[in-house]
Formats: C-alpha cells, sequence, structure tokens
C-alpha cells in the first residue's frame, strides 16, 4: 500500500507501508547501525521516535528477541530504503513486519533513506508523520506535534539477584536498556530497579554501596521533579556511575547546563576522545541532547568529547566518587567501564 513520509520541514516521500496500518505522529531521528535493529526497536531511549535507518537493508535476518534491549518495543515508526520479508537466520523469531503489526508500529519503505539523512543532518530533527493521504490537516498537525513525556512510559521496578558478591546497587530507572541491568548484575549480588519517580530516600534508605543512573529518552530538562531527586543522591558520599539521560540529569542536578544537539547522537561507531586515559572509545550512543561546554571549573571538568562535534561526552567531577559519560557502555571497549564502577564501591574484581 502507498504511504507517504510528511517531514516538518513540509518535504514528503512516497514509499510503501508496512508494519501497523495506521497514522502516526513522531520526532524524527536517523540511526547508523548496520544490524542490530532487534534492540533498536525495543531500546527504551527511543520510545515515539521514528527512526530513519540509514543501513540500506532492514529485516534480513528478522527479529530476535534475544537481541532486545527492553522487555516490549519502544519505537514509534521505523522508516528503511528496503525492507526484508523472506528472513534467513536459525535464531529469527517472526519477521520484521509481522512483529511491527503485532506491536502497532508503523513502517515506511521505498523511500530515500540517504536524502532523509541529509535532512535531518542539515535541518536537524524534527516532527514528522506516515500516513496514506496528504492534507493541509495532517500538515498542521505535523507542526504543532509535542512529543510526550517519555521517561513516565519507560520507568519500571524490579529486583535482581546475581552472584556471591555482597555488594548492592541501586539503579534509578530512567528508560535502562537489558544489556546495562546484566553488565550490573555480573558483578554486584544484588541490583534493585527503582522507578524514576522514587524519592532519593527511598534509593538511600535501601543502602546502596552504588546508584546508577540509567539512560532513557527525552529532554533532561523536561522532568525537575527526578532532578530534584538527582541532587540529593549527587550530595550523598555514595559512588554514582551515570550514563546517557542520568549523565544529563545529574548535571542539571550538580548546577551544569544542557542543551538541544542539531540532530543528535544516535547510533553505534561514534568516536569519543577520553582525554585522561589519552584514547579513543568507539561508541553506542542514542542521545538528542548533550552538557554544554563552559563547564564550571569548580563542579567538574569535561572528560571526553566527542571527536566529530567536540562537545562533552563525559564529565570528572571535583571531590566526588562519581563516572559520568554520554555514551552507551555496550561495547568490549566500553564495558569495561563496569569494572570501575564496582572498584569504587569498594568491590574486588
Amino acid at each position: 500500500m502507498k504511504a507517504y513520509l510528511l517531514l516538518g520541514n513540509g518535504q514528503k516521500f512516497e514509499g510503501i507501508r508496512f508494519g501497523a496500518s495506521k497514522d502516526s505522529l513522531f520526532e524524527v531521528v536517523f540511526n547508523t547501525n548496520m544490524v542490530g535493529y532487534s534492540g533498536i526497536l525495543s531500546n527504551p531511549a527511543y520510545y515515539g521516535l521514528g527512526v530513519v535507518m540509514t543501513y540500506p537493508l532492514i529485516g534480513n535476518y528478522g527479529i530476535c528477541s534475544a537481541d532486545f534491549d527492553g522487555i516490549i518495543p519502544h519505537v514509534g515508526s521505523f522508516i528503511v530504503r528496503e525492507v526484508s520479508n523472506a528472513p534467513s537466520n536459525f535464531r529469527c523469531d517472526t519477521t520484521l513486519d509481522e512483529f511491527m503489526k503485532k506491536h502497532g508500529i508503523s513502517g515506511i519503505s521505498g523511500v530515500d533513506t540517504r536524502a532523509i539523512t541529509k535532512i535531518i543532518r542539515s535541518e536537524g530533527a524534527m516532527n514528522a508523520m506516515i500516513t496514506d493521504e496528504v492534507t493541509d490537516a495532517k500538515i498542521k498537525a505535523v507542526k504543532e506535534f509535542v512529543p510526550e513525556k517519555a521517561i513516565m512510559k519507560v520507568t519500571t521496578n524490579a529486583l535482581i539477584q546475581s552472584g556471591t558478591s555482597k555488594k548492592k546497587a541501586a539503579v534509578l530507572n530512567l528508560g535502562c536498556q537489558k544489556p546495562l541491568l546484566d553488565s550490573l548484575s555480573k558483578r554486584f549480588g544484588e541490583v534493585r530497579v527503582f522507578n524514576a519517580v522514587v524519592s532519593a530516600d527511598d534509593i538511600l534508605g535501601y543502602a546502596p554501596d552504588g546508584i546508577f543512573l540509567s539512560d532513557g529518552p527525552g529532554n533532561p530538562k523536561d522532568y525537575p521533579e527526578i532532578t530534584e531527586q538527582i541532587k540529593k543522591l549527587y550530595d550523598s558520599s555514595l559512588p554514582i556511575f551515570a550514563v546517557g539521560m542520568g549523565h544529563l540529569m545529574l548535571a542539571s542536578a550538580a548546577g551544569l547546563d544542557t542543551e538541544r544537539l542539531p540532530y543528535g547522537h544516535v547510533g553505534a561507531s561514534i568516536p569519543v576522545r577520553v582525554h585522561k586515559k589519552g584514547k579513543c572509545r568507539i561508541t553506542v550512543q542514542n542521545s538528542l541532547y548533550t552538557v554544554t561546554n563552559n563547564v564550571n571549573p569548580d563542579i567538574a571538568e569535561i572528560s571526553a568529547v566527542n571527536v566529530n562535534d567536540s562537545t562533552c561526552e563525559g564529565l570528572d567531577y571535583k571531590n566526588r566518587n562519581i563516572i559520568s559519560i554520554q555514551y552507551i557502555p555496550v561495547t568490549d571497549d566500553t564495558e569495561c567501564i563496569f569494572d570501575e564502577f564496582y572498584t569504587m564501591t569498594g568491590g574486588t574484581l
């Protein structure tokens, strides 16, 4: 069935609908991953977004639930150059089209994803719609669309028991990915996940050895009530490990400022220069915001920068036991940061 991708700048792209047969409004971003779309579809940090995949063929190995970053899918819409309906992989559970139909996710294929990506790069992330017809009313709806506060849609509680370690970790769940919880459970004897509306007193009352502030979707400035609780955690003496949205909210709690990126850092193979280690890490990221570079030196100093645009990718806080990074430590090169956090809590590897 013919469908259109209508962008907020007025441009439209004709393609073929797949997935759920419905109009969908969203903020559109692009992702540079060549593989891993099962994880992208289920990543809480992508809640409600329309994701343009820059790799031209998507769906060729189907959907593998073992590769999910979350329990359920969170992406709002999926935009691809070519979709495969005949996957070939022994781990495949279902086709991409069947999966998206089941979970009510609209998609469009047969569009020029390279051209769409260039528009987003030059004009920034923008509102968009997948629809069967373009009308004045729908153009107006795209212009007036305001994304909802997504963290409240993806936060949950959980208790994860793991190995013989006696150390406990508390997780403030802003939209945490499963691989991050897996990395914590490999090291800590107990991991307790708290939803985003919990009070700092409840977290501190758990008496954790360390606190993990997770990644998540949206604008950190939309959640002053969460930031207020993080400020209390920041003022405690407990070790803190903050990533993605957690990194942004912690910066806000400490009195630093955040700002919107032109088109975000979304995808894999994003180079980050880590100053003290004198090395470059190839990272995975999914953020539309960053900490501004005019960091107050009495609070923190920038410990890592994005090689492509020199934006802040990490902060070294003064007189605090804190690890704070913008990127997501899920690669072989970055998962070792969990070891640093564990030893910071007094754990022995």
